[in-house]
């Protein structure tokens, strides 16, 4: 959302904040035509909740605090985190499923990798515009709604299309692990390299994270030859003991401690 012209964001949050009182009652909607539409702008909020502007990521937490009816305004942080569980109680997961499949299904890990090779070549790069950014922490907040129970195998979503998604998400997830073992493979890395680099550690944090989450219940013998051989690629390189530091959960899904 944040790649979109600030006016856009600005002019999205302002709509919100005119619905924002019949928004509370999204609970009475389930049978209704507007379901769909106030539902795609709670997941709206959830974006601009971490924007990269203040004033839009303060404007989002108030609407939040609002619907929320707490007694204080909620920093962005904490907003995100209580209307987070606030979809898991009261959305149709299968239309949570779908919002964060096709989300993260559109972020591509080896592209965000290569690029961080190609920045790490000129010395004296102009560094990127120095933004508010927490994309883990969202993604998190993806992986965790992900998650959500289908209470009594009732949903809206109809069962082929979740079992399309399911296998969209194990695609994505089973592409991004292989992007990562052939970048580890192929580039070497020093103290100012790629591996300083936070988009780099962003895109690898998130694969790490879905391959965690995801694989614990779609775990495959592909995912743990990729990951074993990712592993060898590690210490050939020197990197294995900092990534084994960051990421101590991964050994659970592999032959070996990771």
């Amino acid at each position: 959302m944040s790649s979109s012209p600030l006016s856009s964001r600005r002019a999205a949050l302002k709509s919100i904040e005119i619905s924002k009182a019949g928004m509370k009652f999204i609970h009475q909607l389930r049978d209704s035509t507007l379901y769909f539409e106030v539902v795609q702008s709670y997941l709206l909020l959830l974006e601009l909740l971490s924007d990269d502007d203040a004033e839009i990521r303060q404007g989002a937490s108030e609407i939040v605090s609002f619907i929320l009816g707490t007694f204080v305004t909620l920093s962005p942080i904490a907003a995100s985190h209580a209307l987070a569980q606030f979809f898991q109680q009261n959305f149709d997961p299968g239309h949570l499923r779908e919002h964060v499949v096709l989300s993260i299904c559109e972020l591509n890990i080896g592209t965000v990798l290569r690029a961080t090779v190609r920045r790490s070549e000129v010395l004296f790069e102009k560094e990127r515009e120095n933004l508010w950014r927490d994309e883990i922490r969202e993604f998190e907040l993806r992986l965790r709604l992900l998650l959500t129970p289908f209470r009594d195998g009732k949903s809206r979503c109809p069962k082929s299309r979740v079992m399309w998604l399911n296998q969209q998400l194990t695609e994505w997830v089973e592409r991004s692990l292989q992007s990562v073992k052939d970048f580890f493979a192929v580039h070497d890395d020093s103290v100012f390299g790629w591996n300083s680099d936070t988009d780099a550690f962003e895109a690898l944090a998130m694969t790490f994270m879905a391959v965690a989450v995801w694989g614990r219940v779609h775990f495959n013998p592909h995912m743990i030859e990729t990951l074993e051989e990712l592993k060898i690629s590690m210490k050939e390189k020197g990197q294995y003991p900092y990534w084994q530091e960051k990421f101590p959960w991964l050994g659970e899904l592999t032959n070996s401690q990771f």
